[in-house]
């Protein structure tokens, strides 16, 4: 009884403040649906919100979370959108726009009104009321490893093995983020290109897995990267897995390109909760989900040996600009204008 009256007491609520979850809508970006983990899309007052990580992160954007302040600030295509938690008021490019409903939180995710800030980012957005789908088009052109936009200058064809250096945007950790989870990193370099990239691109990212601390078993975190952000909002598809920058992982040719010095694929390699700082990449030696690998016999370390009864098992805490590698597992062939 005491169950029921809770389950009617948060329907009266979620009515009363006109929120409603509405787990059957969708939405896709330039095609690709989006996955959402933990809060799914809601409507308010018929505006469609979504959680703040995943969408425009999809979209090619920048999107920063200030804590402190409650202040959203994303960037698209030399567009820039700043909302703030509870006020209709937000700015675009410097102006203060008007919205008819303001961000919010719900069970700790931030939510945004989709259309709002995706067409403010310079995005199409359609409702498809017969299926329930919020449909965005980016206008960005995609390339594939063959068809690249015949209106470039020059074609870069970047090989597999290569390592891209990169920079994260946003904070990670095993006892926060979610499996499902979105992210961008920003390409390193010391030039203007990196491998016939440009400075600026970013490399978008997913949480494939992550298992927050247990006893002695420590936090870990697993991601992988399926798109290249090229500044101009163009993107790529690639497939890139996680890998260390250091001597024993890669190798570094005359022109600063790194290289993976192992050949093998589906080398499975995951940040875990050791060592000073953040965490430790290290090798994973089973195919299992990381909520059923125990850490005897499964971790074969790429970056030195822990000392583990000198450092204790955490959570991995990756802050934002932790650098790493994305050793890309798959050919790219990318349009430069």
């Amino acid at each position: 009884m005491k169950a029921t009256k809770r389950t009617g007491l948060a329907i009266l609520l979620a009515v009363a403040s006109g929120s409603v979850f509405a787990q059957e809508i969708r939405v896709t970006v330039d095609g690709d649906p989006i996955n959402f983990s933990g809060v799914e899309p809601i409507t308010r007052n018929g505006r469609v919100f979504v959680p703040l990580r995943g969408v425009f992160e999809s979209m090619g954007a920048f999107v920063d979370w200030d804590q402190a302040t409650k202040t959203i600030n994303a960037q698209r295509n030399q567009k820039d959108v700043r909302l703030t938690i509870g006020d209709r008021y937000a700015l675009v490019d410097g102006k203060t726009m008007f919205m008819d409903e303001p961000p919010m939180v719900i069970q700790g995710r931030t939510m945004v009104p989709l259309r709002f800030l995706s067409e403010s980012l310079g995005a199409d957005v359609q409702w498809m009321s017969a299926d329930h789908m919020v449909a965005i088009t980016t206008g960005s052109t995609t390339y594939n490893n063959h068809s690249p936009n015949t209106g470039t200058k020059a074609v870069v064809m970047v090989d597999k093995t290569t390592v891209l250096p990169v920079a994260l945007d946003q904070e990670l950790s095993s006892n926060q983020s979610q499996k499902g989870d979105r992210f961008t990193a920003t390409l390193q370099g010391q030039n203007d290109t990196y491998a016939g990239i440009p400075e600026g691109t970013k490399i978008q990212g997913k949480v494939v897995d992550v298992k927050a601390k247990s006893g002695d078993q420590p936090g870990m975190i697993e991601l992988k990267f399926n798109k290249m952000i090229l500044p101009d909002g163009r993107t790529a598809n690639i497939k890139g897995s996680l890998i260390g920058l250091d001597d024993k992982s890669v190798e570094k040719n005359d022109e600063g390109i790194y290289t993976a010095k192992s050949t093998k694929k589906d080398q499975r390699v995951v940040f875990a909760g050791y060592g000073a700082g953040a965490g430790l990449l290290v090798g994973l030696l089973t195919k299992k989900p990381l909520e059923g690998a125990l850490l005897g016999g499964v971790l074969g370390y790429l970056l030195g040996e822990v000392d583990r009864a000198q450092k204790k098992p955490a959570d991995v805490h990756l802050k934002r600009g932790t650098e790493f590698g994305v050793r890309l597992d798959e050919p790219v062939t990318i349009g430069i204008e």
